[in-house]
């Protein structure tokens, strides 16, 4: 800029006054001052949108081309507005997040609520239980994001299945929370703690305790004396259950580690290369549809 006529050097005082106009400017110097302040301008946005540089109101990395004309506190003040904005931006998402979580905590609750209408107080003249609506109750809390909820579930079975005395309740509830897939270990051991005391008391009959084994080997519940339960409740049963009662049982049983040798032999024993053909295509035939499914 001192080349374009805008300050003069004087060598006896050693300071800079302006110069005069009419003199030193030529025709034309002030276009030339505007192309060469714009240019420094251009450079200045360049570098640092390069270097990524944030001014601040103390020392910086490089130092501004324009100073002392354009203070490094402009641009700091735009970086801070731009802080404030994402700030108001982040709290808006949060409080989105928050009013939606509020309301599938609501939806829930209802949901619980009319299970509790559903499964409690039956008699003879009531309707059968809807295990579809159960089930879909149930699988509200099938999710990952669910799990802060399933506390919810947890306080409603409490409520529900202890002084349960319906064997439909208690089937409806089993079976629906297998089809819910229902990762929930806690859901699990009181529908567990409910089925031993009712079959103790011999209130579920056969067919449908087939339902709850199968229901129990599907959520891979491994306890043994929820199966020894039902096993000695079927006991008395088991020559009057129909062939694929007996096979559906026994695979429960065996799923989990319970055979179910009170069913008698087999009526079929194969060899052992035989079994070992068998079970290696069974595997080869799960891996391909679990990389088609991937697929």
């Amino acid at each position: 800029l001192p080349a374009c006529g805008f300050l003069r050097h004087e060598r006896s005082s050693k300071q800079l006054r302006p110069m005069s106009r009419t003199r030193h400017c030529p025709r034309g110097g002030w276009i030339v001052a505007a192309v060469v302040l714009s240019r420094c301008i251009y450079q200045e946005a360049a570098l640092t949108k390069s270097s990524g540089v944030a001014f601040t109101g103390g020392a910086s990395a490089h130092r501004s081309v324009l100073s002392p004309w354009i203070s490094p506190s402009l641009v700091s003040g735009g970086t801070q507005l731009r802080a404030v904005q994402d700030a108001a931006l982040n709290e808006e998402a949060m409080a989105a997040r928050l009013k939606a979580a509020q309301e599938q905590i609501k939806i829930a609750q209802n949901n619980l609520a009319a299970l509790k209408d559903e499964l409690l107080d039956r008699n003879f003249l009531s309707e059968p239980i809807n295990r579809a609506f159960v089930a879909e109750v149930f699988a509200l809390f099938t999710p990952p994001g669910a799990a802060p909820m399933r506390p919810l579930l947890d306080k409603a079975l409490n409520a529900i299945l202890p002084d349960l005395t319906d064997p439909d309740a208690l089937v409806a509830v089993v079976t629906a929370l297998a089809i819910a897939r229902l990762p929930h270990a806690p859901a699990w051991r009181s529908a567990g703690d409910a089925t031993i005391r009712m079959c103790k008391a011999s209130l579920i009959p056969k067919l449908e305790l087939v339902e709850v084994a199968w229901a129990f080997a599907t959520a891979g519940e491994k306890r043994p004396e929820l199966f020894a339960a039902m096993k000695q409740a079927l006991a008395p049963h088991l020559d009057s259950l129909p062939e694929d009662h007996r096979r559906l049982l026994g695979w429960a049983c065996a799923e989990v580690g319970e055979h179910a040798t009170e069913l008698g032999e087999p009526p079929i024993v194969a060899d052992k290369d035989a079994t070992l053909k068998v079970y290696a295509a069974l595997e080869d035939l799960a891996r391909r549809m679990g990389e088609g499914q991937g697929a």
